[in-house]
């Protein structure tokens, strides 16, 4: 719904000359990232755990895989949906808007800085258009240390990007609209590059941890029964009665 400068976005005496009204409705606009989303999810799945395995002499575990899944959403978020924010900057005067220009007109409504071009939101989006992207397609082919010192990069992001999108705080009810759907999305955001990677890493460490350990124990055990107390001298005297020798005599 428009407000009285002609557009959505707060505050309503935001001044967006040539602005064209968004013409596809959220629903439309999450629908197709919806199933596009889980049609990558579903094919990076598929060729994890048929393609990859095969003729390996260690199996990818699942979490691994649910891993790749997650790089390959977040690369292509950032070198899909976010770069056509840097390379049209237009798009809220476009006549023929694309599908990623509507995308940015919704997005705006949470932060009218995308929608004016402020500095802070356009150096985020280069870092990650332009870094964040690409490695994280490069980390869906890598595994151990290489794939963690990506992942360290990525969820560093959430230590400088909150406090510089919230650094109006002081005018938060200027720049931003007060739905719960826009309110949820920093949430959001922060609950998906913080715990979901870190907490599939947890799980790929201690499914190590317990790989090692089970030899060891088999070990120990083994130990524990080479090393019995001998018996006592009685007992001993006569198994020593019982030898091959003596018993042929």
């Amino acid at each position: 719904m428009a407000a009285i400068g002609g557009h959505p976005y707060s505050p309503s005496d935001l001044e967006l000359p040539g602005f064209v009204p968004q013409q596809l409705s959220p629903i439309e606009l999450v629908v197709p990232l919806i199933g596009t989303s889980l049609l990558v999810i579903t094919v990076i799945w598929l060729v994890s755990g048929h393609v990859l395995n095969s003729g390996r002499p260690s199996r990818l575990s699942k979490a691994d895989r649910l891993l790749m899944c997650w790089w390959a959403i977040t690369g292509l978020t950032h070198l899909i949906i976010e770069a056509p924010l840097l390379f049209t900057p237009n798009y809220l005067t476009k006549e023929n808007p694309s599908f990623f220009d509507e995308i940015w007109k919704e997005y705006s409504k949470a932060d009218s800085r995308y929608a004016t071009g402020d500095t802070t939101t356009t150096a985020i989006e280069v870092i990650a258009v332009f870094l964040q992207g690409p490695l994280s397609l490069f980390a869906v082919q890598l595994r151990y240390c290489f794939q963690k010192v990506l992942q360290l990069h990525s969820t560093v992001r959430c230590i400088y990007e909150p406090p510089l999108l919230n650094v109006d705080f002081l005018h938060y009810r200027l720049l931003r609209r007060h739905e719960l759907l826009c309110q949820s999305i920093l949430l959001l955001d922060i609950f998906c590059w913080c715990k979901l990677p870190m907490g599939c890493d947890s799980n790929v460490d201690s499914n190590k941890e317990l790989e090692v350990d089970k030899p060891s124990i088999s070990v120990l055990q083994g130990e524990s029964r080479l090393s019995k107390p001998t018996l006592c001298p009685r007992h001993h005297n006569y198994l020593g009665s019982m030898t091959p020798a003596r018993m042929g005599t």
